[in-house]
């Protein structure tokens, strides 16, 4: 349900999942000149802006449907190797601490609660027991020395409509 009097449509598209943030007080792409202006540090995709907290969402798509059915399995077994080597927990680490720095860094920091969300497709049952794995390793370092409420998840695609309903997400045909 989307509440009344909220902006203009953002919808934003990133590797072949389409975001739809117009329930949200704002949105922007992170990474790039019409977003916060982060062209340098990495960064997570998006910034939205909610009532009570910040959302700030990475999207990973193992296998976007431009991607030539002969290549699907080798981005697979890439996935799989990134979420059991720690590299995808690295790298979203990176993300968060990137875009912390960057706002901070131009001012432009808030310190309401941050909700980070891995949102990654597409899943299988067989990666839950990966995923709850790779979500203690991403939650641990990020609990630590923070003053303000940060929580951390990673979710497919199904769960992030699920929890996220007024931001609901699609991927490409």
């Amino acid at each position: 349900m989307r509440p009344a009097g909220r902006g203009p449509a953002l919808r934003f598209v990133e590797s072949g999942i389409t975001l739809d943030f117009a329930a949200a007080r704002s949105a922007v792409r992170h990474d790039s000149a019409d977003g916060h202006g982060n062209r340098v540090w990495p960064g997570v995709d998006f910034c939205v802006e909610d009532d009570a907290e910040l959302l700030w969402v990475e999207v990973k798509n193992w296998q976007p449907s431009g991607l030539p059915a002969r290549l699907r399995g080798a981005k697979r077994r890439a996935f799989v190797g990134a979420l059991k080597s720690g590299s995808l927990v690295r790298g979203l680490r990176g993300k968060f601490l990137g875009t912390t720095a960057f706002l901070a860094w131009t001012g432009q920091a808030d310190l309401r609660p941050v909700r980070y969300i891995a949102l990654v497709e597409p899943l299988r049952p067989t990666d839950s027991p990966l995923l709850m794995a790779v979500n203690d390793r991403l939650r641990s370092p990020m609990a630590g020395p923070w003053r303000c409420g940060i929580t951390v998840a990673i979710m497919g695609l199904a769960e992030w409509n699920a929890r996220f309903s007024d931001y609901p997400g699609a991927a490409s045909p």
